[in-house]
């Protein structure tokens, strides 16, 4: 922000963009305080937000044993007994293992019947001496509290309606994917099938008439 501001950049606090529109060949930024700014070149960099497991006591810990970033989070529990982490990909088997570093324990809950990340995580997994353990064919219940805090994460096996729980000291539960933030570019730019906006290897995305 100090760099934006020292090269003459205004800011705009509290406020959103709602939609764009391509007039005379000017960008016309529309955003929700009623004001629209126009100019011959727009920078999108709206970001991706984590996907939720969207089961209950989800919202209520994030920040008090729910988190999304290993590395900035991680820290925080260092000498702790276990620590969850949910999915099954590259970036939860990576960090899963990462984690490793500052707790005992690493229980990987898995959706599905196998890991889909790269053989060389997955070999590190699988060493005799590895600290993370791996529950497949699980799926998440319900996140649980004690004095504003995380508690309990109750899952059952597909094969299984049997309720289990875990109490780890923390969760880190975003390895599930991203969903782009780019809804008030739906009339505006082309997507992927994803919902990430295309673009050319000039990074420019190609604007709808």
């Amino acid at each position: 922000m100090k760099q934006a501001k020292r090269f003459g950049v205004e800011i705009l606090q509290a406020v959103d963009v709602e939609r764009l529109e391509m007039e005379a060949g000017y960008h016309e930024v529309y955003t929700s305080d009623g004001k629209h700014y126009h100019s011959r070149a727009a920078l999108i960099a709206s970001g991706a937000s984590y996907k939720r497991l969207e089961v209950p006591g989800e919202d209520d810990y994030i920040g008090a044993g729910i988190h999304f970033c290993a590395t900035c989070d991680g820290p925080f529990y260092k000498g702790s007994k276990e620590i969850v982490v949910i999915g099954g990909g590259n970036s939860a088997v990576e960090e899963g293992l990462h984690l490793t570093n500052f707790t005992e324990k690493v229980t990987l809950l898995v959706r599905g019947d196998k890991l889909t990340a790269s053989q060389i995580a997955i070999d590190k997994i699988n060493e005799p001496t590895s600290q993370v353990e791996v529950k497949y064919n699980t799926v998440v219940d319900a996140i649980e509290g004690q004095d504003s805090k995380l508690k309990t994460i109750k899952f059952h096996y597909k094969d299984n309606p049997r309720t289990e729980e875990i109490h780890p000291a923390a969760a880190f539960i975003f390895f599930i994917g991203q969903t782009p933030n780019t809804g008030f570019l739906k009339d505006y730019a082309e997507f992927d099938q994803y919902g990430f906006v295309l673009t050319n290897t000039f990074a420019k995305s190609k604007v709808k008439k």
